[in-house]
């Protein structure tokens, strides 16, 4: 869920190809200064800043990937300055959501009213 493109703002493919470019960047930051998490991929921790920038709460995020809030801000203190370093830019959500049940219902919503 955390990768749909109503949450991301952006298409699986769009955001397939920001992972990759971001993912570069973080290629090229010094070994043991790049953003790692035991539980989490790069992938991961890129597509939660992306999430951060819609303005998902940080406690949301670190549910939707089952790690800790503190854990999941320091990720994305560490991803956000890569996300704009590319360009990347994202329109808040225009809902504020707050907990699981809400995102769930949000994402079901809005996949109902465009399919």
């Amino acid at each position: 869920m955390a990768t749909h493109p109503v949450l991301t703002g952006m298409t699986r493919h769009a955001l397939d190809q920001l992972t990759t470019d971001v993912r570069t960047l973080i290629d090229q930051v010094p070994t043991g200064q790049r953003p790692r998490h035991r539980k989490l991929a790069v992938e991961s921790m890129i597509w939660a800043a992306v999430l951060d920038q819609r303005g998902l709460p940080c406690s949301l995020t670190a549910h939707l990937f089952r790690i800790g809030e503190n854990q999941m801000r320091t990720l994305i203190k560490q991803v956000r300055p890569l996300l704009q370093q590319h360009g990347h830019h994202a329109e808040p959500l225009p809902i504020r959501l707050v907990d699981p049940s809400e995102l769930a219902a949000y994402v079901m919503h809005a996949t109902s009213t465009t399919g």
